[in-house]
């Protein structure tokens, strides 16, 4: 039987999700939409059902989770933000806890795109989120990018959600590979 592996980018608008096989294979990847939603216990209710679908369906065996506090830079963020999003993150861990009856693993995204990507700076692209995209399209070619055409300039753009489920997909391969590592140590 496969290992499946679930890998959450969890924030206060937006979850991304991505499901990978022990073999690295991509088996579902999308996103939560809770933008329009102000209660908390509304927004935690929504992701936790479909979190819940997700571990059902496909025998997840492993949850790696991103953790949100390393890409804040001092001065960038309200802390009034922080805190929901610590909500957020704490409650969904714990219900992933309660789902799984195994501790979902925290990594940090600047390291996990380290370890599945090697550099993430590139001169060709404006922004690390784009390099990432194009680096994880290349792995995984099936994954379509939903995107918008900017009715005034008429140039494409990609929805900001694609960027929590390329980073979802970067923090499971990430974990796949942390565990490959230490089980051949």
């Amino acid at each position: 039987m496969n290992k499946n592996f679930l890998g959450l980018d969890i924030s206060t608008s937006i979850v991304g999700y991505s499901i990978v096989d022990e073999k690295k294979k991509l088996l579902s990847y999308g996103h939560v939409d809770i933008s329009d939603i102000e209660d908390i216990y509304e927004k935690l209710s929504i992701v936790i059902d479909r979190i819940s679908e997700l571990i059902s369906e496909y025998k997840i065996k492993e949850i790696f989770i991103e953790n949100f506090l390393y890409k804040f830079a001092a001065g960038k963020s309200r802390i009034q933000t922080l805190i929901k999003l610590c909500e957020m993150n704490s409650l969904i861990k714990f219900e992933c806890f309660n789902l799984l009856k195994k501790k979902p693993i925290l990594l940090n995204v600047l390291h996990a795109r380290k370890i599945v990507l090697g550099k993430t700076r590139s001169k060709d692209f404006i922004s690390v989120k784009e390099f990432v995209i194009s680096r994880i399209s290349k792995i995984y070619p099936q994954i379509i990018w939903d995107k918008k055409i900017n009715k005034k300039t008429k140039e494409e753009k990609i929805m900001s959600y694609n960027f929590d489920i390329c980073d979802s997909v970067v923090i499971v391969l990430a974990g796949i590979l942390s565990i490959e590592k230490s089980i051949s140590n």
